[in-house]
């Protein structure tokens, strides 16, 4: 990559992650008789790095490991499981 990082501030960065779109709806399940808000859908993150960082490598590590565990509270019940995975690499 040869042009320059620059954030919303206008600042250089080594990095820059965004979203660029999203489908999302929200919904309520009942727990316990309880009503629990959250939502369904997908995001799609862009991230923008300068050469020879990790961040790529470290952010793919932090996603594989919530596609194991999920994300958010009540996990062991269900809740919070998600599908990170690419849809291109520009390594």
């Amino acid at each position: 990559m040869d042009h320059k990082i620059v954030g919303i501030s206008g600042s250089k960065a080594l990095y820059y992650f965004r979203e660029v779109s999203y489908g999302l709806k929200p919904i309520t399940t009942y727990y316990d008789g309880k009503p629990v808000r959250g939502f369904q859908g997908w995001i799609i993150f862009e991230i923008t790095a300068k050469r020879n960082t990790k961040i790529r490598d470290n952010i793919q590590k932090l996603l594989n490991y919530a596609n194991f565990f999920g994300v958010g509270k009540s996990r062991a019940i269900g809740f919070g499981e998600i599908l990170a995975r690419p849809i291109s690499s520009n390594n």
